[in-house]
């Protein structure tokens, strides 16, 4: 397995929020910061609990270096075989893959050489947007193509119905060799996509069971563009790694996960400031701030049913 190295960690500087900066009526006081810390002292051994009873398996993929092998060597034995790589998801499967991408990669990669990029160029369809789809078709040559199609469900409607249309485009250039120019990453027995799959004989890679699509991105759903990319994922595992350790520790005050959700709390319940705003100024970190409203919308929102006025 590659060498894992060590990391930064990452400063929360929240002093920006706290009432001494912008006044009681606004901000945290010291004293609602130190009561919330200690009111919210189990949450470290509560979410150990849910992990060991397969609640939060999320948590456990930065540990999975098999998966992380064979993703590798995967990429390794076929990056050189193609000028373009597609990434057919939405939500999950789409916004993680973008903000690995535009995070950790040259931000005009697509113009490198293939040399420099280590990897095809990249692109990430999402929406069924027929001018989009019709301008890519456009510059891509299908016998230079791979495509990674990711539903877990294997019936999400936007996904598989551009999954339909670039099969029809490989099918009319390529026929029957059209299958090795596609991946699926599915369910690892059930589903639509997974039955398609095994007839046509496509590549494959697993959603882990126990995983929701908004979480999976340190699964294959977002690690197999990453090594097509030429990104190393055994150190984005190992980065995950790192920062799961800090929030394991038994210190609220040493937990900037922690830390973040009870700001949010307090500012929310006491203080009346019920709008969230991510705003990344690198131009690099600008899809995190789309992924970060998909993770927060659908990890919150859908436990709030909608009331009937």
């Amino acid at each position: 397995m590659a060498e894992r190295g060590e990391f930064m960690e990452i400063r929360y500087d929240y002093s920006n929020v706290m009432a001494q900066a912008v006044g009681e009526d606004n901000g945290i006081t010291e004293e609602e910061m130190s009561q919330s810390l200690k009111s919210h002292e189990s949450v470290p051994r509560k979410l150990e609990q849910l992990r060991a009873n397969g609640k939060v398996d999320y948590m456990n993929l930065p540990y999975d270096g098999a998966m992380a092998d064979s993703i590798s060597d995967f990429a390794d034995s076929l990056r050189y075989k193609f000028e373009n790589f597609v990434v057919l998801g939405i939500g999950g499967s789409s916004l993680g893959n973008r903000t690995l991408f535009d995070a950790l990669c040259h931000p005009f990669y697509n113009f490198l050489s293939q040399e420099k990029r280590r990897g095809p160029r990249m692109f990430f369809v999402d929406n069924t947007d027929p001018d989009y789809l019709s301008g890519l078709f456009n510059i891509l040559d299908p016998a230079k193509t791979l495509i990674n199609v990711i539903t877990k469900s294997g019936s999400t409607a936007e996904t598989m119905a551009n999954f339909m249309v670039f099969v029809g485009w490989l099918k009319k250039r390529l026929h029957n060799n059209y299958a090795k120019h596609v991946i699926a990453t599915t369910d690892p027995e059930e589903g639509a996509l997974r039955k398609i799959a095994k007839a046509e004989g496509f590549y494959t890679f697993p959603v882990p069971r126990g995983v929701g699509g908004r979480f999976s991105v340190l699964s294959a759903v977002g690690l197999v563009s990453s090594a097509f990319a030429g990104i190393d994922v055994h150190r984005i595992l190992a980065g995950a790694e790192s920062f799961d350790k800090r929030i394991k520790d038994s210190k609220p005050e040493n937990n900037p996960a922690l830390i973040a959700a009870i700001i949010h709390n307090v500012l929310d319940r006491k203080k009346g400031k019920h709008s969230a705003v991510f705003m990344p100024y690198a131009q690099k970190l600008a899809v995190s701030a789309d992924w970060f409203c998909q993770l927060w919308a659908e990890s919150l929102g859908k436990n709030i049913p909608r009331r009937e006025k």
